[in-house]
């Protein structure tokens, strides 16, 4: 068969739904079969926006990858972001990339990207380059089931004129091993440090919604122990907010209520996370790690162990496996947990009604952010819809309201921290699940970059979301920290854009304009009734720029200037 027969028979054979792309000559032998074969090729505006969309869709819909295809050299370069978003997220995506053609390889032709068979080498779990064109299903199933098994993205480079080839070509069959269990004597020593302790709490993160079982094991776990349980940054969604053990999620504007249990514990069991600074950060005055505190951290992925904290006991494995290993082995006594959380979290919502009445500047025409992101909060809550935030000091005061019942249903950028990823993740997600409701949070900065575009890719392609600007005319993550630390000089912080309604209803997008806390339900209410339309929304929400606590404490110190010209921009104590 053709090598564009394979290559589509690989994709059906581990069943690739959709594939993201900007259509290319060299992959036009393959991707002219993809429609035949029942496979939609999604034509966005970016490659980058091809990355985050596959990154949104994966998330969602577990077991399943998804794939992008795009054109050599600045096709697959423009990639590298949304690859490394993904590493950090654990996200099955695949780039399949064409290189220049092997006769001119080295010859600085037409898109080469010196180098393409390694440039991603470090920001994927695995990278195939095909170097013999009878090869191709072989090393492009690999890439697919690799991103499976080892639960991260993967590349496969191929040769342009190796998708012109005709091969005695046999499609692979699927490898991908069922996750494993824990070590037996690990689950002992671990099940020894629950008994020991007498205020056990649980961080739960990312790999709670990767497992198969590891919710309902969780709920199971935590249940048995009775402790209460926080949540890793940015993982709001790996347990019930109704359970009552929930205390929230940890970081930045996390929860009090988190940071004060995991604060007051003699033990740590951390499932499914790497335990990354972020989550870890000294936030509020609240100094709630301790590196020395007896810590059992679970991860289906070996690298992740330890990277980041010095866990007693590491255990290898599949969470929801290893919370069943662990109910299994010990004969647990339940603690006072339920109690405890109750405690902290109406302290916390106590507090959390003060930070969010309180402002400092005026609101005419504009909402305080945090008004605003509860009325969001509580609805996507209320409607069970999918979540997607972006990077910014809006996008972050999320993490303070953003709260679900089900799994699987809260996207956001991650530590890579890509400014844009909102909007193309959540066009990803509504493709994989087409029934619920998604909600892109994005701020007047973070759209223009390359979101914006991406209205276009709605319309032509039907991928109806609703897309919540925070416009407070700010790059307000990094004017903050001119404002708390460089005498509120404002360099290059200060955004002025035309009304983003009028661009969302050029491009054949619904606008809505919000400027009173009131308008904002009905605006979200309507936006949910056009997705189930079929039609996207923008909802322009103007927000002021008001200050909060700092975003990034733990790396931002007032300067001190030792010569007399700059002596004016000292706001710091001389250091010595």
């Amino acid at each position: 068969m053709s090598a564009g027969e394979a290559i589509t028979e690989t994709l059906v054979s581990r069943d690739v739904k959709h594939i993201f792309s900007i259509t290319g000559s060299a992959f036009l032998p393959a991707s002219d079969c993809f429609e035949t074969a029942g496979i939609r090729l999604v034509h966005v505006q970016h490659e980058q926006n091809a990355g985050f969309c596959i990154d949104g869709y994966t998330r969602v819909s577990p077991g399943k990858t998804c794939v992008t295809l795009n054109q050599a050299g600045p096709g697959a370069s423009n990639l590298l972001t949304s690859m490394a978003t993904s590493y950090w997220n654990h996200s099955p995506i695949v780039a399949l990339t064409p290189t220049v053609d092997t006769n001119n390889d080295g010859k600085g032709v037409f898109q080469e990207l010196k180098g393409q068979d390694s440039v991603f080498k470090d920001q994927v779990k695995y990278l195939g380059h095909v170097t013999r064109a009878d090869r191709i299903p072989e090393i492009l199933g690999k890439g697919l089931d690799r991103a499976l098994s080892e639960q991260g993205p993967t590349q496969v480079n191929i040769p342009r004129d190796f998708f012109n080839s005709y091969e005695k070509y046999e499609i692979p069959k699927v490898v991908v091993p069922k996750p494993c269990m824990g070590n037996p004597q690990d689950i002992e020593e671990a099940t020894k440090l629950i008994n020991k302790a007498k205020n056990p709490v649980i961080i739960a993160g990312a790999g709670i919604n990767w497992s198969k079982t590891g919710r309902a094991a969780l709920n199971r776990f935590s249940r048995v122990l009775n402790v209460p349980v926080a949540t890793s940054y940015c993982h709001n969604d790996t347990f019930n907010y109704s359970n009552p053990l929930y205390v929230g999620p940890l970081g930045y504007f996390g929860s009090r209520a988190a940071m004060r249990s995991v604060r007051d514990s003699d033990l740590v069991i951390a499932l499914g996370t790497r335990l990354g600074p972020f989550s870890l950060t000294k936030q509020d005055n609240i100094e709630y790690w301790d590196k020395d505190k007896p810590l059992i951290q679970v991860d289906l992925d070996r690298s992740r162990l330890g990277i980041s904290c010095e866990p007693d006991v590491a255990i290898h494995g599949d969470v929801g496996l290893v919370c069943e290993q662990l109910l299994e082995n010990g004969k647990f006594t339940g603690r006072d947990g339920g109690n405890k959380a109750y405690k902290e979290n109406y302290r916390w919502n106590t507090e959390l009604n003060e930070l969010t009445e309180k402002t400092t500047i005026r609101e005419d025409g504009a909402i305080a952010p945090r008004k605003a992101l509860k009325v969001l909060g509580d609805y996507v809550y209320k409607t069970h819809g999918i979540l997607s935030t972006d990077i910014g000091n809006v996008s972050s005061q999320m993490n303070s309201y953003a709260k679900f019942e089900q799994p699987r249903s809260y996207l956001t950028a991650g530590l890579f921290g890509s400014c844009g990823y909102s909007v193309a993740a959540a066009m990803g997600a509504k493709l994989a699940l087409p029934h619920r409701n998604v909600t892109a949070l994005v701020g007047d900065g973070a759209l223009m970059m390359n979101p914006v575009c991406e209205f276009l890719t709605m319309i032509r392609e039907n991928i109806p979301i609703t897309t919540v600007v925070a416009r407070n005319g700010r790059w307000w993550a990094e004017g903050l920290n001119q404002h708390l630390y460089f005498d509120k000089r404002y360099g290059g912080t200060i955004i002025d854009s035309p009304p983003f309604v009028d661009i969302a209803r050029s491009m054949g997008l619904k606008g809505l304009s919000v400027h009173k806390l009131e308008d904002l339900l009905p605006a979200l209410q309507q936006a949910d009734i056009n997705q189930q339309n079929g039609m996207p929304t923008l909802v322009e929400v103007y927000m002021t720029p008001e200050p909060t606590a700092i975003f990034r404490s733990d790396a931002m110190k007032k300067p001190y200037r030792y010569l007399e010209k700059y002596g004016h921009l000292s706001t710091g104590e001389r250091p010595f």
